[in-house]
């Protein structure tokens, strides 16, 4: 099971609040990927997959450009690199006009160890994603 990162104690890690807009897929996946390679998870993987899910609450959270807040922590925990991406859009819900091909998820899942999408606390959505620090 994925842990909420909220409920681990404080240390190192990367708390991220950035606008819901495309230059925050950018910055996320460096400031993730950077912290993926100090800890010994695949960077490729990790930058891959906190792209998908930052850029999904970017175009799927906030219908039509609406402004909001995208929340990414990262944290290393035993083996594992524990990621989280929030947002406090419209939440989880079918979207038949989407401009993706629908990859985004399927990829994160296949990219990482373990991962879970769901509502988030306080609205809007929230996916959880696992990676290895382990050597293989």
């Amino acid at each position: 099971m994925i842990p909420v990162l909220a409920d681990l104690p404080p240390g190192d890690s990367v708390d991220l609040e950035l606008p819901a807009g495309a230059g925050s897929v950018r910055t996320a996946r460096k400031s993730v990927g950077d912290y993926a390679a100090e800890v010994g998870a695949e960077r490729f993987d990790v930058e891959l997959a906190v792209s998908e899910a930052v850029s999904n609450a970017v175009v799927h959270a906030y219908p039509e450009g609406g402004a909001g807040t995208i929340r990414v922590r990262a944290r290393a925990v035993g083996d594992s690199l524990e990621i989280t991406v929030s947002d406090d859009g419209t939440g989880l819900r079918p979207n038949l006009n989407s401009p993706g091909l629908g990859l985004g998820i399927p990829l994160i899942a296949k990219l990482s160890e373990a991962y879970r999408l769901e509502d988030g606390p306080g609205g809007g959505a929230m996916v959880s994603m696992s990676f290895s620090t382990a050597p293989a």
